[in-house]
């Protein structure tokens, strides 16, 4: 659930690398990035995906699916996110920054 999500997020916070900081959004270079990853992804089998509307939404993000589904739930995720991984990684701010881009 939306809850349970938000939950571990903030749980985990004290995780995240150096430079990765959520509030810091995306770059629009990332935000593209970040948009052809979810289009790659519906484009590799799991058609309900959502895009980031915002630069500053996680990349991948299940709660805002049909059915309020699990990523564990999707069987066809993990190879399509393996297939769209460089637009993944395009999306993401190098680690140690502190700041995207």
């Amino acid at each position: 659930s939306k809850a349970t999500w938000q939950n571990a997020v903030d749980t985990c916070a004290n995780l995240q690398p150096p430079g990765w900081l959520a509030d810091t959004g995306r770059t629009p270079a990332q935000q593209d990035a970040a948009l052809r990853f979810a289009q790659c992804v519906r484009e590799h089998g799991v058609p309900d995906f959502p895009d980031p509307a915002a630069a500053r939404d996680p990349l991948i993000d299940t709660s805002k699916m049909r059915g309020d589904v699990s990523a564990s739930s999707i069987p066809e995720l993990r190879p399509a996110v393996e297939a769209c991984h460089n637009f993944f990684t395009a999306a993401l701010p190098p680690l140690g920054t502190g700041r995207p881009g």
